[in-house]
């Protein structure tokens, strides 16, 4: 249970550096630009009215996303909490 709950803070941690950038313009890393890049694509597709599991789909055979499912998941909720406030 200790190693989940040390894997949700990064999670947290990692959602709170997007929201800083959205709010304030802080700077990203390469790596962090590349996160919210896809989160901004998964977020286009939402709101083009696509369902999660199609994101998911999408997402994992996009050719600058490629990535695994889970990390999908991840991208997919990390869209929701913070493009949602």
């Amino acid at each position: 249970m200790r190693q989940h709950n040390k894997y949700l803070e990064k999670v947290y941690e990692e959602m709170d550096v997007y929201r800083q950038h959205l709010l304030t313009g802080a700077e990203l890393t390469d790596t962090q630009q590349e996160n919210f890049t896809k989160m901004d694509i998964c977020r286009g597709w939402l709101r083009d009215g696509y369902s999660d599991t199609e994101v998911i789909r999408m997402l994992k055979q996009h050719p600058h996303a490629k990535i695994q499912e889970r990390r999908a998941r991840e991208i997919l909720a990390m869209s929701y909490e913070v493009f949602a406030e």
